[in-house]
């Protein structure tokens, strides 16, 4: 039986396992664990399968979740144990596992957290928030302000950290790490302003007669009641939309262009061109999830660094391998590298909070 189920992960590796095989490669590993005195769940590991997308080796593009990641390693250490051994990019998973194991014992680093921290209009009164302290309308005002005057106030989210937050007039704002939102302690009668720096996916409510407007240093958007993403840096700013209506324009209100759910406005340079971004990697993100579908190893590593507050030393490594991957955010750093060694053969090591590359 194990012969059988080398060549049909084989198979499956290269791209060429079609639907029968599959059931069979499923079964077969499922009786081979019995024997050995562990059990998968029958349809959890179905769904594991079929969840994967066969790649082609050219593509040098592979797709893992963590199950499976737990599954497939199961099964090909069970291979190793008696008559042969599965390749991944020429190694074997010992081999790719053992220096990591290793590692990741000696030094890892967990998840990012939920917290942020509120800077005052003075910039010295700094309040720590967390879990507990989502809905802001009403922690804000710890100095009274008269409601007619505009008080500004920061939220920043430092590299690890990530929050969500509920606006005094019911919108939802979620801020990816290493992100500033400004706002103030009250909205005006006629407007509500907010600025934003970094990576944030906002869910505005309507209200007739109180447009929302967001401000970044390359775009201003009005929105109409809905459900968008911003990322926005000095040099340009990307507004994509899911629900709703939202209308992008230069930062002096010129070249306004109304945008449609699943498209995207980056602004840069004083110009706006339609651009292509991953709606299902934002909402995966909300949802606490890394998804990345057909992802430069590099773009990855750069989200990973901002997530974890790592540096990363490359090495001369090429970070130009695309992967797809769902893999949640609230696994260990090297955990989730774990995987990408599997799937490219790239070792990782972190060694006083820097994350270092070796093939």
């Amino acid at each position: 039986m194990k012969k059988r189920i080398h060549f049909l992960l084989e198979k499956y590796r290269t791209g060429k396992l079609n639907e029968s095989e599959l059931d069979e490669l499923y079964s077969s590993i499922s009786a081979l664990q019995k024997d050995e005195g562990k059990i998968w769940d029958q349809s959890e590991l179905e769904r594991d399968l079929r969840e994967i997308k066969p790649v082609i080796e050219e593509q040098r593009s592979r797709f893992f979740n963590l199950r499976w990641f737990h599954y497939a390693a199961c099964a090909a250490l069970l291979l190793v144990s008696g008559l042969g051994y599965v390749y991944f990019s020429g190694k074997t998973p010992e081999q790719l596992l053992a220096s990591d194991m290793v590692d990741m014992e000696a030094s890892d680093k967990p998840a990012g957290t939920f917290k942020a921290y509120m800077k005052g209009s003075d910039d010295t009164d700094y309040v720590l928030l967390d879990s507990t302290s989502m809905q802001i309308s009403s922690l804000l005002n710890k100095k009274e302000h008269d409601k007619s005057e505009t008080v500004w106030q920061s939220l920043h989210t430092p590299a690890g950290a990530e929050y969500k937050v509920e606006l005094e007039d019911g919108t939802f704002l979620w801020i990816n790490a290493g992100s500033t939102v400004r706002f103030p302690t009250h909205f005006t009668t006629d407007k509500r302003e907010i600025h934003i720096a970094g990576d944030v996916l906002l869910h505005v409510k309507h209200q007739n007669g109180m447009p929302f407007l967001v401000y970044t240093d390359q775009q201003q958007i009005e929105v109409k009641g809905t459900l968008f993403h911003v990322n926005a840096n000095k040099n340009r700013s990307i507004t994509t939309l899911i629900e709703g209506s939202v209308v992008t324009s230069n930062v002096d209100g010129a070249g306004s262009i109304h945008i449609s759910p699943g498209e995207s406005i980056r602004g840069e340079n004083g110009q706006q061109k339609f651009t292509t971004v991953s709606i299902d990697e934002i909402l995966a993100w909300r949802d606490g999830y890394f998804y990345f579908e057909n992802k430069p190893l590099e773009d990855i590593l750069q989200k990973l660094a901002v997530w974890y507050n790592v540096k990363i030393e490359r090495a001369g490594v090429d970070t130009s391998v695309r992967l797809n991957a769902r893999i949640s955010k609230n696994k260990s750093l090297m955990e989730i590298t774990k995987i990408f060694t599997m799937s490219t053969g790239i070792q990782f090591k972190l060694i006083n909070n820097t994350l270092t590359l070796k093939k």
